[in-house]
């Protein structure tokens, strides 16, 4: 992750809850190039906080990309990507010590049943990540 969800999130709402890619990148020192606001927008939408929008710009005829930040509470919804974020490090981290425990103990029959679980769990929070 380019950047800190929350913290980009308020970033967004100073100003206004609407930024260009362009208004982004000059803004954020970690945001070196079009690619990398561009991305860290990206995550926002992915997040379910904003959603991608067209803007216009002071050259006629053009526009450009940017998001809006989504109605509702942002502290909720940041709250609720926050907590998302800390489950999937959590499945990440059980996936690694799975794999660590069956090159030590072996027992393929055991890591199969907890990777299928994993996965289940994943699926199951994608969900959730869509319904909010």
């Amino acid at each position: 992750m380019i950047v800190d969800i929350e913290e980009f999130a308020e970033f967004i709402k100073s100003r206004g809850g609407t930024v260009s890619v362009r208004e982004a990148q000059r803004s954020m020192r970690r945001l070196r190039t079009a690619h990398d606001a561009e991305k860290a927008l990206g995550e926002i939408v992915k997040a379910g906080l904003a959603e991608w929008v067209t803007l216009p710009t002071n050259k006629q005829g053009h526009v450009s990309r940017g998001v809006k930040l989504l109605n509702g509470s942002i502290e909720q919804k940041i709250e609720t990507v926050c907590s998302f974020e800390a489950i999937e490090k959590t499945l990440y981290e059980l996936a690694r010590k799975i794999d660590e425990i069956h090159r030590v103990e072996g027992g393929t029959e055991y890591r199969d049943d907890c990777i299928l679980f994993l996965k289940q769990l994943t699926d199951k929070l994608d969900e959730w990540r869509v319904s909010e």
